[in-house]
């Protein structure tokens, strides 16, 4: 249940499941033509969303653009996800592997790592650590990820909004914390013990989307701004 709901008190129908998700048509995509407000490049990451995998089905769920090339960002393609970043030159410095997950179905993400340690890598699925459909981090290098860059998206990875088929999205998390995702009071500032979004996620992130319907989807309840909505967004049928 969104927080707005909470505090209104509404009680949901018995056995409702209520939406609380943001579904990306063809073309469809959140933007910000700006730099985020007082964003850092980092080697320290946390990232998190909610996600409705489709079988063949590509989506960035979120992307960093410099206007040359995507520095960084976490993709699904058809039932495997992965995370990378590059550096201000442009080199690959981070990259998780392909890790399977379950399509035609609500999963959630949630990655965390520290560049300048190599023990400090995460990548949890659905509250499970993943399982890699090739060798997990095959690169993982000291420097910093540049994320300081004026293009930030939602499904896209460019301006022209090139990103094939559709998906659904909610709970789009990031900040530029390491956190010790083997800890379970950790993850459960993301993800509850029932697999639902959490209700206590941390405060003052540069970017946290909840996109509990298509009506808000770009308000930023981070420090970084609002995103502008492109296109005809819908609120999801189902929801995480």
């Amino acid at each position: 249940m969104t927080i707005e709901r909470k505090l209104l008190g509404t009680t949901p129908v018995s056995g409702e499941v209520l939406p609380e998700a943001v579904s990306f048509g063809t073309g469809d995509r959140l933007s910000r033509t700006s730099d985020l407000t007082s964003n850092i490049d980092s080697k320290t990451v946390t990232i998190s969303c909610f996600f409705y995998a489709d079988a063949t089905a590509g989506a960035n769920h979120y992307s960093t653009y410099d206007g040359t090339a995507v520095r960084f960002h976490i993709k699904t393609s058809g039932p495997y996800v992965s995370v990378y970043g590059k550096n201000s030159s442009g080199t690959v410095i981070v990259y998780s592997g392909w890790h399977h997950v379950a399509v035609n179905t609500w999963n959630h993400i949630l990655v965390s790592f520290d560049l300048t340690d190599a023990s400090k890598r995460f990548i949890y699925l659905n509250d499970k650590p993943a399982v890699p459909s090739s060798s997990a981090w095959p690169t993982y290098t000291n420097d910093n990820i540049k994320f300081t860059n004026n293009n930030h998206f939602v499904r896209s990875t460019t301006t022209s909004g090139a990103d094939g088929g559709w998906h659904r999205e909610s709970n789009l998390f990031l900040d530029y914390t390491y956190r010790d995702l083997s800890v379970t009071a950790n993850r459960r500032l993301f993800i509850d013990a029932d697999g639902k979004p959490s209700s206590t996620i941390p405060s003052s992130p540069i970017l946290y989307l909840p996109m509990t319907d298509a009506a808000t989807a770009g308000s930023n309840s981070g420090t970084g701004g609002d995103f502008t909505v492109n296109g005809v967004l819908a609120t999801a049928e189902r929801g995480p």
